[in-house]
């Protein structure tokens, strides 16, 4: 590799483990290393990568209409891009193909056919690039999103529980938009912030009805000690997800006794 350039790689093929800085790096990876940087490399096994070796500004005029790669500070910095499995299907095959018509003097050797041959190969690895920056954006975002679930439980299980939470007393809680808190709740969980503390607490006043141990409590009771205030709805979303009405759980756990 040349110290003076960037030097873009990707992985294969590999009969072993790879690592190349503190990243593992398996065949489908595009490995971005930057100019000066003293490659760091574990090979326990024979491996294959395919480079192409560019400057920045160059790199930068490839990735027109692509605000980071046009930065010239991303081609500054190690990365380490994994796209998706149909992302990666599709730079391999493109690169391999590229590499197999260069082995075999496939290229005509006119200046504008080898200029058309060279932007193919990059455009090939600038998909890949941008493909495994867009899931490592996704994986970003889902830890984001469960981490800010987690935050919920945790309010949840701190609020006492007969007290009504409202969703705008968890956004200012955990500092989030409504937006963001709903689409947290929908990507990790498949319902909203208040559906999940109502399912929560539906679950409490069941166990409490169904409990032949507990202390006898009324349904009123043990609606507004899980901080249902509207008995109304409280009934009909337990009828929706128990399938029978709050009394009549009590009436048949009374039995038992």
């Amino acid at each position: 590799m040349n110290p003076d350039l960037v030097t873009i790689g990707m992985l294969i093929e590999s009969s072993g483990e790879v690592m190349q800085w503190d990243y593992d790096v398996v065949p489908g990876d595009i490995v971005v290393f930057p100019k000066g940087v003293e490659q760091e490399g574990r090979f326990t096994g024979r491996s294959r990568y395919v480079t192409v070796t560019l400057g920045e500004e160059e790199l930068a005029a490839y990735s027109t209409g692509e605000r980071a790669l046009q930065d010239p500070e991303f081609w500054t910095r190690i990365h380490r891009c994994r796209p998706s499995p149909s992302g990666r299907d599709f730079t391999q095959r493109e690169i391999v193909s590229k590499v197999a018509q260069l082995r075999d003097g496939d290229i005509p050797a006119s200046p504008d056919a080898v200029d058309y041959f060279r932007r193919s190969l990059l455009e090939a690895f600038v998909a890949g690039i941008l493909d495994g920056q867009a899931s490592l954006d996704s994986e970003r975002t889902s830890h984001i999103a469960s981490r800010i679930v987690r935050a919920v439980e945790d309010y949840v299980d701190r609020t006492k529980p007969d007290r009504p939470i409202h969703i705008s007393e968890l956004c200012l809680a955990l500092h989030v938009p409504r937006r963001t808190l709903h689409r947290a709740f929908h990507e990790t969980l498949g319902v909203g912030p208040m559906e999940y503390i109502r399912l929560r607490r539906l679950a409490a006043v069941h166990r409490s009805l169904s409990n032949p141990y507990s202390a006898p409590m009324s349904v009123t009771q043990a609606a507004l000690s899980a901080g249902f205030t509207d008995l109304g709805r409280f009934s009909t979303y337990y009828r929706r997800i128990y399938g029978e009405s709050p009394s009549l759980t009590r009436r048949r756990t009374a039995e038992l006794n």
